[in-house]
Formats: structure tokens, C-alpha cells, sequence
């Protein structure tokens, strides 16, 4: 499952998340690791050892970055099996910090996708306030668009699947929520 995780508020926030990216390439490029799942645990929760590996602080099997990542783009995480809602609530703590009306912003897809979803969380009088949303999507196939055309006529024949959509309408249906959820915190 792919998480992408961004965050909104004032000038301090804007460069802390050029350091969390920047600090998550710089231990990729020292450990020549992409995909350990113990660097989460290390740069965002200040954990080592077992703990680091997060086993017992996620709802997701494992999670890590998802290679290298530019200055400006969301913190892309891949876990496993669900999204990293306790990561996202880790950055909005330490990032309240900063600025106490900060939001921090996930999407999320699963990679079938049988599922996408979004989610705000700020803080309100020291509690997380959230906005969640889901789309199932497990009764829908996806295809790319070399491909549509044969599996939409393929399925009007074998009823299979509910709904046949391209990537790129995932893609519409995720800003549809993103607008909704954000109208929602807002």
C-alpha cells in the first residue's frame, strides 16, 4: 500500500518537510537501503533496536519509504496491508510543535486497488481531530489504457466487475475525496 503524507501550515512546516525528506534520502543514501523497515522507526519516532521495526506501535505488517524523494513532493511510505494512520498522527505531534494549526494530509491506495482512501488530522484544544475516507473499490477493475478498451468489453460479457475504470479515474475519484475531506476539516 502506497501512503503519501503532506503537510500544511506556516513557513516552519513548509521546511520541515524538506527535512523529512531530506533526512529519510540521506539515510537511504548512507545505508544503501531503500527499503528498510526500520527507518521509520528511527527518524520519525527517535526509536532503535527492535523497536524501530514499529511491529508493535502498527495497525500495517511493516512499512518503508518508497525510494528516493524530492524536496518538495509528500512522504511517500509503503506498508503493509493498511495505512500508516499512527505515523501520520507521529507527525502532526511533533509538527503542532511548529505551528498548532498544522494539518497533516494522507492518501492512500492499495496497489489492486481495492481500496483508496484520505485522511486530515490537526489538533483542537490538544486533541486529534480526524477526517477520514474510504472507497472500496474491490468489486471494480482497473486497468491501464492500452488495456481498457478490451477489459471494459470483456466485462460487459462476464458481469464480473462491478465498474471498469482507468488509473487515471482512481486518480479523479482520490481528488474528489481529497476535496471533500479537506471541505470537511476545514
Amino acid at each position: 500500500m502506497t501512503n503519501r503524507i503532506s503537510l500544511i501550515g506556516n513557513d516552519a512546516i513548509k521546511e520541515l518537510a524538506k527535512e523529512i525528506n531530506r533526512r529519510f534520502n540521506e539515510d537511504c543514501r548512507l545505508n544503501n537501503n531503500y527499503s528498510d523497515t526500520s527507518q521509520v522507526g528511527r527518524l520519525l519516532f527517535g526509536l532503535s533496536g527492535d523497536a524501530a521495526y514499529l511491529s508493535d506501535k502498527l495497525d500495517a505488517k511493516w512499512v518503508h519509504i518508497d525510494g528516493g524523494l524530492d524536496e518538495d513532493e509528500p512522504l511517500r511510505l509503503i506498508s503493509g496491508w493498511r495505512p500508516v494512520f499512527e505515523i501520520q498522527n507521529q507527525i502532526l505531534e511533533c509538527a503542532s510543535k511548529l505551528d498548532p494549526h498544522v494539518i497533516v494530509y494522507m492518501e492512500y491506495d492499495d496497489e489492486m486497488p481495492n481500496f483508496i482512501g484520505v485522511s486530515y488530522v490537526t489538533l483542537k484544544k490538544g486533541d486529534i481531530i480526524e477526517f477520514n475516507m474510504q472507497k472500496d473499490l474491490s468489486s471494480w477493475l482497473v486497468a491501464y489504457d492500452g488495456d481498457y478498451d478490451e477489459a471494459f468489453n470483456e466485462n460487459l460479457t462476464s458481469k464480473e466487475h462491478e465498474e471498469v475504470l482507468r488509473w487515471e479515474e482512481v486518480w479523479e475519484l482520490m481528488g474528489d475525496m481529497r476535496a471533500e475531506a479537506f471541505a470537511t476539516q476545514c
